[in-house]
């Protein structure tokens, strides 16, 4: 789905689409709990091949008890079961009990650039490839900026510069939309979710350099982009990270 403009009208979103077609949401307006979700396709427990990422998606959502509104915020991916295309989640709701609602969105323009992904994983071959592998020392001193680095320079792989280079990036119309969307799913009872590849690690902050590069995801950056959105317009409203696990559905 792409969005050209949007914009808060008295208590309500309004998304226009670069063919002029208008979707109206309805707005937070302050006071209320809003939940973010967070959800990777991957997980860090090693799953036997007969154990189906579908049936554990189909268990978690099922726990939530909530209508769930999952936003896709890849670039790309959308493509057969494999990579949790759309075919997967259009077959979701049929497996879904006591679920008063499912609803799945691709928002491409809230994912880095091809740019920024391509350089990040070019970084991280040469980084495997080198004597740098193994290295789980952080970065000291100030950390490079963005600007200032070469496309070929092996510091895209640190998850700080990533970080920083996909806030400088992305447009607020992008942060907009998204934010738009989680407030009309919290307004109706139910939990949206940031969706893209890499596991959720509940350790990210007290382990090693080389993990956190690997492990690092711009849906955490974005969540936190939408919470300054919605704290700058609503100081009193009260915003939580949720994030959910396949692998912890997984049990032996």
């Amino acid at each position: 789905m792409l969005i050209s403009k949007g914009e808060k009208i008295d208590n309500k979103w309004k998304l226009t689409g670069p063919i002029g077609e208008e979707l109206f949401l309805p707005a937070a307006t302050g006071g209320e709990k809003i939940e973010i979700g967070t959800l990777g396709t991957a997980t860090r427990v090693k799953l036997p091949s007969k154990v189906s990422k579908y049936s554990l998606a189909v268990e978690l959502f099922n726990s939530l008890h909530r209508p769930v509104c999952v936003l896709d915020v890849r670039r790309t991916g959308m493509g057969g079961s494999g990579s949790w295309g759309p075919e997967v989640f259009t077959a979701l709701p049929q497996k879904l009990t006591g679920n008063d609602g499912f609803q799945f969105i691709h928002l491409p323009d809230a994912a880095p650039w091809r740019e920024l992904l391509d350089r990040w994983r070019k970084a991280t071959r040469e980084n495997a490839r080198s004597e740098n592998i193994g290295n789980t020392e952080p970065p000291h001193g100030k950390l490079p900026v963005p600007a200032d680095l070469d496309h070929d320079d092996t510091r895209w792989r640190l998850w700080q510069v990533f970080a920083a280079s996909y806030r400088k990036d992305i447009l607020e119309l992008a942060v907009q939309a998204v934010r738009a969307f989680i407030e009309a799913t919290n307004f109706r009872g139910g939990l949206p979710v940031l969706l893209c590849t890499e596991p959720h690690a509940h350790d990210f902050d007290e382990a090693d350099q080389d993990t956190q590069d690997d492990l690092c995801c711009h849906r955490f950056t974005l969540a936190k982009l939408v919470t300054r959105s919605i704290n700058a317009d609503l100081s009193n409203a009260e915003v939580e990270r949720v994030d959910l696990d396949l692998g912890e559905q997984y049990r032996e």
